[in-house]
């Protein structure tokens, strides 16, 4: 029998022996090959049941375990956290130096050939 049937099986069984009675037609339709493959498993949670009984934590446990938990957010709320700037790299000063450079001189290029344009123009116009 695969895994999770057997598990699905002992959560049905879990809830009969919890006093849920939604589940007992569940339970009915198992065969009785599953209920004596399950019948091992049942007795071990059984067991493990008994022997793990709930332990409530004394009042000294649960007095320093609220210290160390407000210590533990008290801190976390003022952890200052710094971030060092950057310092910039030589690398890229210098490509923005010559980024802005072949810009200028891209816009001078531009200027200077309009003008030029415009000249040839106005030289066309007075010669006709």
């Amino acid at each position: 029998m695969q895994n999770r049937q057997l598990l699905e099986m002992l959560a049905i069984h879990e809830d009969l022996l919890d006093g849920n009675a939604s589940r007992q037609s569940e339970y009915e339709r198992m065969s009785e090959e599953e209920r004596k493959e399950l019948l091992p498993l049942v007795e071990l949670v059984q067991q493990v049941g008994k022997a793990l009984a709930p332990v409530k934590p004394s009042a000294s446990f649960r007095q320093r375990l609220e210290l160390e938990l407000i210590g533990a957010a008290h801190q976390r709320m003022h952890r200052e956290v710094h971030i060092a700037p950057l310092a910039p790299r030589r690398d890229v000063l210098v490509g923005a130096a010559v980024g802005s450079v072949v810009a200028l001189a891209g816009g001078v290029v531009y200027l200077v050939h309009n003008w030029i344009r415009s000249r040839s123009e106005h030289v066309e116009r007075v010669s006709m």
